[in-house]
């Protein structure tokens, strides 16, 4: 239930998000409407937070302004590298589901374990790992909270940067549960 609740989406800030980023880059809602090639009153009520916001429509905001999908969708910046930043993307589900199955079969998982430690049924785990569809937001943002992955991973496999002060962070807190696991201690005795 607690793990919903985190999961649930305020189509309101989402929506002041959009309407943020486009007042920043000087755009009235009429020209994004012809450059999007959304409806007329779709822009509107996606800033408002009336509809939830079409993924389309964030990943012309993304391919637009650079805007990453985390940002626009969960409020977090994830540095992600300017050549990742700067490609023009699409979603598409069969990469997106090459890169869940792979962590899936890294972590050595079947579809049943990886789907309860996710929080999906093993259908839509599946239908994902076989390219059938992509994640909606909803789902895309469980699966990014239990990968601990930014959505634009999900989504179009841009890997984060992560700041040299934390890559050292894991280096020693691994080696320290390295040290301390039964096996090394079992090693250290011999």
């Amino acid at each position: 239930m607690e793990k919903e609740v985190k999961n649930s989406l305020d189509w309101k800030v989402i929506g002041q998000r959009f309407r943020d980023l486009r007042k920043q880059h000087n755009y009235d809602q009429s020209d994004l409407i012809d450059l999007s090639k959304q409806t007329g009153g779709a822009i509107s009520q996606y800033e408002l937070g009336v509809t939830p916001a079409s993924t389309n429509y964030a990943l012309f905001l993304r391919n637009k302004f650079e805007a990453s999908f985390d940002w626009l969708y969960d409020g977090v910046e994830v540095k992600i590298k300017s050549s990742d930043r700067l490609k023009k993307r699409f979603i598409n589900p069969i990469e997106i589901g090459e890169r869940i199955k792979k962590v899936r079969k890294e972590e050595g998982m079947t579809l049943k374990e990886f789907g309860e430690w996710v929080g999906l049924p093993i259908s839509t785990i599946s239908t994902y790992e076989r390219g059938v569809s992509a994640p909606e937001i909803k789902t895309a943002l469980k699966i990014k909270r239990a990968l601990n992955k930014p959505l634009d991973w999900i989504y179009f496999g841009d890997e984060p940067i992560i700041p040299k002060k934390s890559r050292l962070r894991a280096n020693a807190n691994q080696i320290k549960s390295n040290q301390s696991s039964p096996e090394s201690k079992k090693k250290s005795r011999l």
